[in-house]
């Protein structure tokens, strides 16, 4: 979790229907980031397996927030990514992407 509050340049914003293994390797390879001043933002329909996400090497401290939604389409789930954020930049990507390592 956020161990401040501080506004961050960039949110990842990665909208899903469960916490699988490709969300789980799409959030390791976002914590690949060169650029460090970001947060990760999970928007799921449940939040049963967060804690392999928690488990991830993040060696930045990278924060890692699972916002759980229920019945609402991908689109939808980017939606509300968006309005809690309070980041300048918002990135969005697929569950199933990965992105390099200068992708920010």
């Amino acid at each position: 979790m956020i161990s401040s509050l501080k506004n961050f340049t960039f949110n990842i914003i990665i909208p899903t229907i469960n916490i699988d293994n490709l969300l789980v390797n799409c959030v390791k390879y976002c914590l690949l980031q060169s650029y460090k001043d970001y947060i990760i933002n999970v928007v799921a329909d449940n939040d049963s397996n967060s804690n392999k996400l928690y488990d991830l090497p993040n060696i930045n401290d990278i924060a890692i927030i699972v916002s759980t939604v229920k019945n609402v389409n991908i689109s939808t789930k980017r939606n509300i990514g968006a309005n809690k954020s309070n980041c300048k930049y918002l990135a969005f990507i697929d569950s199933d992407a990965y992105p390099q390592n200068n992708w920010l």
